[in-house]
């Protein structure tokens, strides 16, 4: 066997469409030829601030040649050497309030004469920065700012989600602030996506203004209608911008991400002539969009996340020939139907290189599918590559596995050039926002394009399965060259349909694609498997209730056990409400689970922990009760693959919230004591809480010395969560209100004040 390696290059493409917040420029960093100067000692201090360690830049504005600032660990200021001249410094820093994060920047001008000196930088003077817009119900959901430097350099990034920008007044002609601000509907989540969203860019000249805020009118914008089609069980997916601060030198500000609808059309709203490029991930899964620069007015419709979504060559170089070696990569190995590019970070990926001679690479696991695989080629007749992609989770319920089968003649092979193989392309008619047929016919569509400049292709056949693969079915095909159609029957038994595509070229290749489950059909949506794998023993929580906080991150665990009888390669669970078919809501488990192998034998024990909000994370209040569990594992060899529904369930309540009063204090022994309270409970929708009415709520009474406490009477909530119960008081103790909760709601018990009997 000839000797295999790996490369871990990352392509380009891999790292755009599988990273979020992504910085294409030199940003945060001093520029090229930055380094300490002899000159006079300068210490830059930033006042009035609520964090440490922050990042400050210097630059000549003569030259505008970056100094080197050194910021000792823990502290709040920095110090460089700087040479007779004068300056320009930022100082930048996130904190954090109530609000959430704050990103501040601290812009001076300041000149070094013959002596050491200080500036000051004081943080009190940052005021807010913004792009408001003129609809009452949208929010900042994320923002980003930097500076352009007068030589038309980015100087400086801070972004953060939700949080507040802030900017302190500055007067340098050629300085500019630029301020990218996404806006959507107020409220709005994972599990109740805005139907619109805002990229507005404003840049604000001569420095930074004392109050930089501006407001525009929407019907000035740009308006593009965007539809991006489901391809599992999400309700929402999440689209990447970020505004171009200069395409000529490749400078971008931070991809700001926000969540839109899945399966139906959600509103771009955009600053008219600014630039942005962007990109859209379904969780784990990434496809390239092009990017935008549109004038005022309606921009039409746009559409994404077509099914099939199948291996593509990348306008990135994929797998190649040079010197003599295969270097195996399809960074595109996830696209769908319209041509924009994909790759999922989260599956896995195999390789198996054959000759005559034997197998050269074989498929002994699963690899990354970002890296790229080397293997010597030889001198051989003929070569046989196959390509599995494999997946699976919430997000991507199709194409869960994609196997390429290439072969060709060694004749074929040139120096320093793509394989000489052939890719399919498929499109299905008749698909809906989710990817789904009734039952009918449809017609699917493929063109086979070769990768090799003249070679030409022929289409030779179309097949069908609706049991995954297990039996398929040949179509009718009219074909015409590389580019034919069939007409597959859909049953209304389907739950998915998987395609097969066959074809050859002039060069004496061969290509046969198989794309399980490529589109979804009208029957209820069920679990896969292949191979061995399976998984039990599910537990969420301990087995105990989940009470998340409003705003708050809480954390939480699922454990599992996955078995396989290769081991397990990864594994990978999610919540879900209402039916696995269509749930309602969502809780995503984004990293993959942490899997440990029981000491002999095929077992493996798996921890998925996660965080959750109730507004940011759930959302609706409808959505509070009994969750499902979903989990998926890929065997160690990519042969197995378990996804779907698995024992176990989760209850997840709303918090509750009960206060307390009695009177009178103290009281004669015999008389009444009067308590009342007000009953709450979180709402997820509104990020505050409500009144919770019609609840039953019991007075309980506790001797003082006594560990036990005693329902003494009860009352009805009103409208407004009041509550007010009486008892007639015999020894000195305490008093409390106690809510038993609901399905729903969770139960609450007040503070306790203690009222003494004379």
């Amino acid at each position: 066997m000839a000797d295999s390696s790996r490369s871990h290059r990352r392509t380009r493409a891999a790292a755009v469409l599988g990273g979020a917040a992504l910085l294409l420029g030199g940003v945060g960093v001093p520029q090229a030829g930055a380094a300490p100067t002899a000159g006079y000692p300068v210490k830059i201090q930033l006042t009035h601030v609520d964090h440490v360690a922050p990042e400050i830049r210097v630059w000549d504005r003569a030259t505008w040649k970056a100094y080197e600032v050194t910021v000792p660990e823990g502290e709040d200021f920095g110090t460089a050497d700087l040479p007779t001249g004068n300056y320009l410094t930022i100082g930048n820093y996130a904190g954090y309030d109530a609000s959430g994060t704050q990103a501040r920047f601290l812009p001076k001008t300041f000149s070094v004469g013959t002596a050491a000196t200080t500036v000051t930088l004081d943080a009190d003077l940052a005021n807010p920065a913004a792009v408001n817009v003129d609809e009452p119900t949208a929010a900042r959901v994320t923002a980003d700012a930097w500076y352009t430097l007068p030589n038309g350099e980015a100087a400086f990034f801070a972004n953060g989600s939700g949080a507040t920008l802030y900017a302190a007044p500055v007067t340098l002609p050629g300085l500019t602030l630029n301020l990218h601000d996404v806006r959507q509907k107020r409220g709005s989540g994972p599990n109740r996506p805005s139907p619109y969203r805002y990229d507005l860019l404003h840049r604000f000249t001569g420095g930074t203004p004392a109050s930089p805020v501006v407001s525009v009118p929407t019907a000035g914008l740009a308006k593009k209608r965007t539809t991006v089609r489901a391809q599992g069980a999400g309700l929402s997916a999440t689209v990447w911008t970020a505004a171009v601060a200069d395409a000529e030198k490749g400078l971008s500000g931070t991809y700001l991400p926000a969540h839109v609808p899945l399966g139906t059309a959600y509103t771009h709203y955009l600053t008219p002539g600014a630039s942005f490029d962007r990109y859209l991930e379904y969780g784990p899964h990434a496809l390239g969009m092009p990017g935008m620069t549109l004038p005022a007015g309606d921009a039409g419709s746009e559409f994404f996340g077509r099914a099939p979504f199948t291996s593509y060559a990348s306008q990135f170089p994929a797998s190649q020939y040079t010197g003599g070696k295969f270097s195996l990569n399809e960074p595109a190995s996830l696209s769908d139907a319209y041509g924009n590019e994909g790759l999922d970070s989260g599956g896995g990926t195999t390789w198996r290189v054959t000759t005559g001679a034997g197998a050269l690479l074989g498929a002994s696991g699963v690899l990354s599918p970002y890296d790229t695989y080397t293997v010597a080629a030889g001198s051989h007749s003929s070569y046989k590559i196959t390509h599995t992609v494999t997946r699976s989770g919430a997000h991507s319920r199709l194409s869960p596995r994609v196997t390429t089968d290439w072969t060709f003649p060694g004749s074929a092979l040139t120096a320093s050039a793509p394989l000489p193989v052939t890719d399919p392309r498929l499109t299905v008619s008749g698909l809906d926002g989710r990817n789904r047929v009734p039952a009918g016919p449809v017609t699917v569509k493929a063109t086979l394009v070769p990768r090799t400049d003249g070679t030409t292709a022929t289409l030779t056949g179309i097949e069908s399965s609706t049991n995954d693969g297990v039996t398929w079915t040949a179509a009718p095909l009219t074909t015409s060259g590389a580019t034919g159609s069939a007409t597959v029957a859909v049953p209304a038994g389907a739950a998915f349909v998987s395609l097969r595509v066959t074809g050859t070229d002039s060069a004496g290749g061969t290509l046969r694609q198989t794309v399980t489950r490529a589109f979804g059909g009208p029957a209820a949506q069920t679990a896969l498997t292949f191979g061995s794998t399976t998984i039990g023993g599910v537990v969420v929580n301990e087995g105990k209730t989940l009470v998340p906080t409003l705003t708050g991150l809480g954390g939480y665990n699922v454990t599992f056990t996955a078995t396989d009888p290769s081991g397990i390669a990864s594994a990978g669970v999610y919540l879900y409400h209402g039916s696995y078919d269509k749930p309602d809501g969502i809780v995503y488990v984004v990293a993959p689970a942490e899997c440990v192998k029981r000491a002999g034998s095929t077992t493996w024990d798996c921890t998925a922990g996660f965080d959750l909000s109730g507004r940011n994370h759930l959302g609706l209040n409808k959505l509070a009760g009994t969750w499902s569990v979903a989990a998926w594992a890929l065997a160690a060899d990519g042969n197995g693959l378990f996804s779907g529904p698995v024992g176990g369930s989760a209850t997840i309540k709303r918090a509750s919230f009960l206060t307390a009063n009695a009177t009178p204090e103290p009281v004669t022994a015999g008389g009444k004591v009067t308590v009342k309270g007000t009953l709450t409970g979180s709402a997820w929708e509104y990020g505050a809480a409500t009144a919770l009415a019609g609840q039953k709520v019991d007075l309980q009474f506790r001797k003082s010395g006594s560990t036990t406490w005693t329902t003494v009477g009860s009352g009805t909530t009103d409208t407004g969560g009041g509550v007010t119960v009486s008892a007639t008081a015999t020894a000195d103790g305490g008093w409390r209100l106690r809510y038993a909760g609901t399905a729903t709601s969770a139960s609450k018990s007040s503070t306790v004040d203690y009222v003494d009997v004379t």
